[in-house]
């Protein structure tokens, strides 16, 4: 688990030094991951969430994403679940991110169960649709006609005034 750490360590220098990782890295952390047994990966997932908890949303959607790419393990899927569900991110950006989640799964050829992936898909879809709920029903209160701004109807009137004049 420490060579684990350590190249997952170097890995995130290098994504705090350049913006992204080196092809390298994601290879050595891939083979690394891979001799762990499958305890010791389940609990490494459970480190680096409680390690890294404190970073941005933004930040930590693009490890666990990258992670669930190179990893290859759905496993990594829950991780990224979570943060998707965070009010971090704009529904349009909570949408994307799902349909990017699905991307990523369907390339790597993860074994996804059907019926976990629907569920996840559910939940998603089900928080997005309850936030649209949330914001539609806000209220706006009545301007009556005398007191609404009216100039870019008088524009309009003038201008189609023009037209018919000519």
């Amino acid at each position: 688990m420490e060579q684990f750490f350590g190249i997952l360590q170097r890995g995130l220098g290098q994504l705090d030094a350049t913006g992204e990782y080196e092809e390298g890295t994601l290879h050595e952390l891939k083979e690394s991951y891979d001799l762990l047994e499958e305890k010791q990966q389940g609990d490494v997932l459970q480190i680096i969430e409680q390690s890294l908890k404190n970073l941005p949303d933004t930040v930590l959607i693009y490890i666990w994403s990258t992670l669930l790419a190179v990893l290859r393990d759905e496993r990594v899927i829950p991780f990224i679940e979570v943060l998707m569900n965070h009010e971090t991110f704009t529904l349009w950006q909570r949408a994307e991110l799902m349909h990017q989640l699905q991307r990523t799964i369907f390339t790597n050829g993860l074994a996804v169960d059907e019926k976990d992936e629907y569920r996840r898909n559910d939940r998603i879809y089900n928080s997005i649709m309850d936030k649209i709920r949330e914001e539609k029903k806000k209220t706006f209160s009545y301007i009556p006609l005398v007191k609404r701004k009216k100039k870019v109807v008088i524009v309009l009137n003038q201008l189609v005034g023009r037209q018919h004049a000519t």
